[in-house]
């Protein structure tokens, strides 16, 4: 079959959720809306593994599935690295049930593997891999994805019967604390508050040691860390 005669291609709308996993989704709540702004909007089980999503526009998500005793590091975006990556899969956003059910048909034609529609509730869903064994989704929100929010009251949405202190917080006079993560070997600039601790140490994964003076560009300070990677890189 040839691509021009396969049916119409899908009307993505976005990325439904990007799935990464995280080993505390305490302090995970506490960056991604304490820190970044961005409304969580569910939280659900996985088996035994919590499972939250927060909203990045409408109807898109970022998502975590909280694997306590997961492998946390640091590495500079678009590096190689021999270490497992904190990614799970990548789900995208479609329109309705007969849009998944075009995209499950559209996929067999074409000779790929792809698994019945799975209901999860809240959004039901299609999943496959790409040519590079990338875990791939489809999903669509069950409960109108354009109206995501946070409800904790909402037992559908809001599921998960032991959330985090975090949801909490939330729910009550907000969080008190957000955690603070730290740049480690980046082939870009790096701004650090004022008053940051200056002294020269050797950063994760990285060779080059910081000056012992920062450049002094008030509120905040700017260093140029691990020139010596980016040579090694080209870049």
């Amino acid at each position: 079959m040839t691509l021009s005669n396969r049916s119409t291609p899908p009307d993505w709308r976005g990325v439904h959720h990007l799935a990464l996993v995280t080993p505390d989704m305490d302090a995970t709540v506490r960056f991604y809306v304490g820190v970044l702004g961005m409304p969580l909007v569910a939280t659900l089980r996985a088996g035994p593994m919590r499972h939250y999503f927060f909203e990045l526009g409408p109807g898109n998500t970022i998502a975590f599935f909280e694997v306590p005793d997961a492998e946390t590091f640091s590495k500079p975006a678009g590096a190689p690295s021999s270490r497992a990556i904190q990614f799970d899969h990548v789900s995208f956003a479609v329109d309705d049930e007969a849009a998944l059910v075009a995209l499950q048909q559209r996929l067999v034609a074409a000779g790929c593997e792809v698994t019945p529609v799975v209901d999860h509730q809240i959004l039901r869903s299609i999943y496959f891999h790409d040519v590079n064994g990338i875990a791939l989704e489809a999903s669509w929100w069950t409960t109108g994805g354009r109206d995501l929010g946070f409800r904790p009251d909402d037992p559908e949405m809001f599921a998960n019967p032991d959330p985090v202190p975090a949801v909490a917080a939330l729910a009550g006079d907000g969080l008190s604390s957000t955690p603070p993560p730290r740049l480690r070997c980046t082939t870009a600039p790096r701004l650090r508050p004022s008053g940051a601790d200056e002294s020269p140490r050797r950063l994760s994964g990285c060779s080059a040691t910081p000056p012992t003076r920062w450049p002094t560009r008030s509120p905040t300070r700017v260093t140029l860390a691990c020139s010596d990677r980016r040579r090694r890189l080209g870049r």
